[in-house]
């Protein structure tokens, strides 16, 4: 039998699903670990090494999602756990353990959902059926916001949340990731099925995909994390023609400087940081909240909770972070009105501790704006109240 090695990849490419050309699974010796095992026990007869090998691999992985499907009680019952995966891994021919099996489904639950054109084959109906499944349990949510809850960066916090009184949230010197960990734990506790609330489940940090595009190298590729606010209106448009939700709620993030100041700023300090945390320790982000509330079919109210508000009213002059998070928050707000138009608008935010009660301390307006989104997925905020 040729080597796997020539292969690689190219095992995956069967008909109806669409894999992205490289970053199937996250490291090189899982990815070998998955092909070695896809051919481990291929026979080759009459039809050519190609033809023999795809033919493998798709009954092979027929039989790996019947077998999902089969305990898919027991996924439904541990949120999709380890105890799940290994389940399956002891009834799985694969010679793979149970991490190894959760990122091959994954992967093709991913690759089928991308895959544009129209093709049903045993194998796709099977795969559709678990991710029709799955979809169930979490039917609150689309296609979108499930691609967010199931990043492999944060899906075993969401697997076993922790909520003392709220989920971990972030503040102004963790990594974004943090913060979209915190909005999907938020929204896979508190938005059930028919809910009228919607929550962009990863913070929003640019107005444009250019913009998030210039600050790659600055942020070592945690830009990719943030949403944009093009993004966000694309988004809430969605939910308000398509999903019938009434409030949608998005968290903006703006901080201080320039791309080629922070390169320059990591290349002073001697490189020895990962550029990902050094940018994220030295450049603290500010935060404000955006509600979009629908009136009727023609009235979106739009509305801003800015920690920063009450900040500014006890110092005469804001300090330079304030002052051009401004400059943000206008270029973000411009994007966002550019399509709601027709009802109030509403920009306030003293500090607002609705933890206290509780003992949790806010030590900075990122937090305070966690706290916010808590309070309004529970229900212990009015948000038609704002502004009144």
């Amino acid at each position: 039998m040729p080597p796997f090695r020539l292969l690689g990849h190219n095992i995956l490419k069967l008909t109806g699903f669409y894999f992205e050309p490289s970053g199937t699974f996250p490291s090189e010796d899982m990815a070998n670990r998955i092909y070695n095992a896809l051919l481990e026990d291929t026979i080759i007869g009459r039809s050519s090494y190609a033809e023999t090998v795809k033919k493998h691999t798709t009954n092979t992985i027929h039989i790996l999602f019947r077998i999902c499907l089969r305990h898919i009680q027991l996924f439904r019952g541990v949120w999709g756990g380890h105890q799940f995966w290994d389940t399956v891994s002891e009834d799985c021919p694969l010679n793979l353990n149970s991490d190894d099996l959760e990122r091959l489904v994954r992967a093709f639950v991913d690759a089928r959902r991308k895959y544009q054109e129209s093709s049903v084959t045993k194998l796709t109906r099977t795969v559709d059926q678990w991710i029709s499944q799955i979809a169930s349990q979490t039917s609150q949510f689309n296609d979108h916001e499930l691609g967010m809850l199931e990043d492999p960066k944060i899906i075993d916090d969401i697997k076993n949340p922790v909520l003392e009184p709220l989920p971990p949230g972030a503040n102004n010197l963790s990594s974004p990731t943090d913060l979209k960990r915190f909005l999907c734990m938020t929204a896979l506790e508190n938005i059930k099925e028919h809910s009228s609330l919607a929550i962009y489940l990863t913070p929003i940090g640019f107005c444009d995909d250019y913009g998030r595009s210039q600050w790659h190298n600055a942020t070592g590729s945690l830009s990719k994390v943030y949403g944009t606010a093009d993004e966000f209106v694309e988004y809430a448009q969605d939910c308000f023609a398509n999903r019938r939700k009434g409030l949608v709620v998005g968290v903006f993030n703006h901080w201080l400087g320039m791309p080629h100041q922070v390169i320059a700023a990591y290349t002073a300090d001697g490189g020895d940081r990962a550029r990902d945390e050094f940018w994220a320790q030295r450049w603290p982000r500010k935060s404000i909240v955006i509600v979009l509330q629908k009136i009727d079919d023609r009235r979106i109210d739009v509305k801003l909770f800015d920690p920063t508000i009450a900040l500014r009213r006890r110092q005469p002059r804001p300090p330079p972070l304030t002052m051009l998070g401004n400059v943000w928050k206008t270029d973000f707000m411009d994007r966002v009105q550019e399509t709601f138009t027709g009802g109030d608008s509403w920009h306030g935010g003293d500090i607002y501790e609705p933890m206290s009660l509780l003992g949790v301390p806010l030590q900075d307006d990122v937090e305070v704006s966690c706290a916010f989104v808590w309070t309004l997925a529970t229900g212990d905020l009015d948000v038609s109240q704002l502004g009144n």
